[in-house]
């Protein structure tokens, strides 16, 4: 399991829809070319979706599912793929009007790509670590100039 916390000058409000809305996700994830609702339930948990990331010239296609939604608290979905399967879980904690952000993420490689990861961990990991700062500064920055926007 990899844990990223961070902590962010805006309400939980603002950095949860940070994480929810399709638009704002694609401001802040790397690669994300297409990205879509492909059912959308009343509560949230369950809903489907799809998403094609592009890297080095390839495409690949995932498919989530939400899995716990606590609207402004917590967020938690499974994403399949071909190479790998993802489980992330986003935690938010109101510090006097601000929040700190934890995400969890268990990765679950696949087929031949399950051998290549267990090879090549350590260049995987820092290519994540790096990939995870890039995208959580970018979080951090749009998040803190919309409550910066708001507060005016």
């Amino acid at each position: 399991m990899n844990t990223v916390i961070i902590e962010i000058k805006a309400s939980p409000a603002i950095v949860f829809s940070w994480l929810e809305d399709p638009y704002k996700l694609n401001q802040w994830l790397p690669n994300i070319v297409e990205n879509e609702v492909v059912r959308e339930t009343e509560n949230k948990v369950g809903s489907t979706w799809r998403q094609v990331y592009e890297e080095n010239g390839r495409r690949m296609e995932m498919f989530g599912t939400t899995t716990v939604y606590e609207p402004f608290k917590r967020t938690s979905c499974e994403i399949t793929g071909k190479m790998f399967d993802l489980y992330i879980d986003y935690l938010l904690d109101d510090i006097d009007g601000q929040t700190v952000l934890t995400q969890n993420t268990v990765i679950k490689t696949k087929g031949v790509f399950k051998l290549m990861g267990f090879l090549m961990r350590t260049v995987m990991r820092k290519s994540q670590d790096k990939q995870t700062d890039e995208s959580f500064s970018k979080l951090k920055r749009f998040a803190e100039e919309e409550a910066s926007l708001e507060s005016l």
